[in-house]
């Protein structure tokens, strides 16, 4: 997840576009079929990189 994040970021940079993180708000779909371990382990981990 931090390497998407990473990327998403230096493709903006490399257009030549503003990332400003107070602007940004990341969102992460999650399959309904999933467990609920599986969901928790997605949110765990997508905190950890994101922070929130």
């Amino acid at each position: 997840m931090k390497f998407m994040k990473d990327h998403a970021i230096n493709n903006l940079k490399e257009a030549g576009l503003p990332y400003i993180e107070d602007d940004t708000k990341w969102v992460i779909t999650i399959p309904a079929i999933w467990t609920d371990r599986a969901k928790g382990l997605m949110r765990k981990a997508a905190t950890e990189v994101v922070g929130t």
